[in-house]
């Protein structure tokens, strides 16, 4: 099974160890899942840390992001944007490109991923691993 992980899910991953991202970033971080991810959802958990943390773990985040996933380029994908472009919101649509190109499912907060089958939520993600969710969505 294939994930694609927003940025979000990767984020609340680092900042709740315990939740349903965390146990999906600690999938991916023991090599027992290589989950996808894009540039820009790379770009953007950096960002996050670079703010709230310290440039340090921003760099931290970033090199085990960029080691324990496959970041696909926003080049390779290009064609998917233009297919997708205007049917969700331009913030999202590289994700969605990604997610639809590779087959993947689409782990994120953010509902406007509802209407597309890939979607779920860590909890479902982490269900649909066969892992015991912890009790919230996230």
């Amino acid at each position: 099974m294939k994930l694609f992980l927003d940025s979000s899910t990767i984020i609340y991953g680092f900042e709740f160890p315990q939740s349903n991202s965390g146990a999906i970033l600690d999938l991916a971080v023991s090599g027992r899942l290589r989950p996808l991810t894009s540039e820009k959802a790379v770009e953007e958990v950096f960002r996050y840390f670079s703010l709230r943390k310290s440039e340090k773990y921003a760099y931290f985040a970033r090199k085990l992001v960029q080691s324990r996933f496959s970041v696909v380029p926003a080049s390779s994908v290009a064609r998917e944007i233009s297919r997708w472009r205007g049917k969700i919101k331009e913030k999202d649509l590289e994700h969605l490109a990604t997610a639809k190109k590779f087959k993947a499912l689409i782990v994120a907060f953010d509902r406007d991923f509802a209407p597309f089958p890939e979607y779920r939520t860590p909890r479902q993600a982490v269900e649909k691993l066969g892992k015991k969710p912890a009790k919230t969505e996230y």
